[in-house]
C-alpha cells in the first residue's frame, strides 16, 4: 500500500497571484473564450455590472481562472462587466489550469442571500433575505418595489447596514401572521418608522388588531384584501400586494377616508410618502 502523504499527481504548473483586470485585459481574455461557455446569465450579469458602476465590486477571493491554452474558464460574468462598464477590478487570477478541468469549475450550488445570511450569524434568514431585497429596491426607488430587478449580495448587504432595525420589524410583524406574509409587511414597517414613527405604530396597531376601524379606514381596507388574499387560491401579485400596501399607508397618512382599495399594473406604481403629519 501506497503511503498516504505521497504525492498522487505530478507538480501543478498553476500559477496564482493578485491582479487588477483592465478592460483592455479583459477583451484579451474574452478573445480567447471557449465556444462552449455557458450562456451569460442576465440576472448574474446585471448585477455584477451594478456592483461595478456603484464601487461595491470587492476582492473577495473568488478568482478568475484561464487554461493553459489562454481560454477563459471561469470568470465570464465578471469580465465582460468590466468591459461594458469601463470599470478595471481587482481579483486572485489563476493561470495555466489544464483546459480538460472546465467542466469540474464552478459547478456546486451557488449560495442564497439567506445562506450567506446564516453564515453571518443572522435569525430569520429567510424573511431578512426578503426583506432586505424590498429595501435595496426602496434605497435604488421608491418605485421599483418588487419590479424584479436583479439585487446583488453586496446591495443588500448594504440595504442592511442602513436598516440595521429590520431585524425588530420582523419580530413585530410576527403579530401580523394572520392577516399578510412578513415578508410583505416588515420591510414597509421598518421604513415607515423612520418616515413617521406616531403614524407607523397606529397603522401598523389598527392593521394588526383590526381594533377601531370604521368602513372608511384605509387600514381597515386594507387588512380585509390582505386576509382575503391569505386564504384565497389565487393570489395576488407581489407587487399588486406592495401597491396596496403603500396606498393604504399614503392615505392613512393623509387621513383619507377609502370607499375601496385597489389597484392595477395600468396604474403608475405608488411612492411611499412620510412627515406629513409628523409631529
Amino acid at each position: 500500500m501506497k503511503n498516504q502523504m505521497e504525492l498522487r499527481n505530478s507538480a501543478p504548473t498553476v500559477r496564482a497571484s493578485i491582479a487588477y483586470l483592465t478592460p483592455d485585459r479583459c477583451e484579451q481574455i474574452i478573445g480567447s473564450n471557449f465556444a462552449n461557455q455557458r450562456n451569460v446569465s442576465d440576472s448574474n450579469f446585471s448585477k455584477i455590472e451594478d456592483d461595478m458602476i456603484n464601487d461595491r465590486f470587492h476582492l473577495t477571493g473568488e478568482s478568475i481562472i484561464i487554461g493553459r491554452s489562454g481560454s477563459l474558464l471561469d470568470g465570464q460574468h465578471r469580465v465582460l462587466a468590466c468591459i461594458k462598464t469601463g470599470f478595471g477590478f481587482w481579483t486572485v487570477l489563476v493561470e495555466g489550469v489544464d483546459d480538460e478541468l472546465f467542466y469540474v469549475i464552478n459547478t456546486g450550488k451557488s449560495r442564497s442571500l439567506s445562506d450567506v445570511l446564516k453564515i453571518n450569524g443572522e435569525t430569520n434568514t429567510i424573511v431578512l433575505s426578503s426583506c432586505l431585497l424590498r429595501l435595496a429596491e426602496y434605497r435604488r426607488s421608491p418605485l421599483s418595489i418588487c419590479s424584479g430587478a436583479p439585487i446583488s449580495t453586496s446591495e443588500a448587504f448594504e440595504a442592511f447596514r442602513d436598516y440595521p432595525e429590520i431585524q425588530e420589524s420582523i419580530r413585530v410583524s410576527v403579530a401580523l401572521k394572520d392577516v399578510a406574509s412578513r415578508t410583505r409587511i416588515a420591510w414597509l414597517h421598518c421604513v415607515t418608522q423612520r418616515l413617521n414613527k406616531p403614524v407607523s405604530d397606529s397603522f401598523f396597531h389598527g392593521l394588526t388588531t383590526g381594533e377601531m376601524l370604521d368602513m372608511h379606514s384605509p387600514v381597515y381596507w386594507l387588512r380585509s384584501r390582505l386576509q382575503s388574499d391569505r386564504a384565497s387560491s389565487a393570489k395576488i401579485s407581489p407587487r399588486e400586494a406592495q401597491a396596496l400596501i403603500i396606498k393604504a399607508w399614503n392615505a392613512y397618512l393623509d387621513g383619507k377616508s377609502v370607499k375601496c382599495l385597489k389597484w392595477t399594473e395600468k396604474e403608475a406604481f405608488p411612492a411611499l410618502r412620510g412627515n406629513k403629519l409628523a409631529s
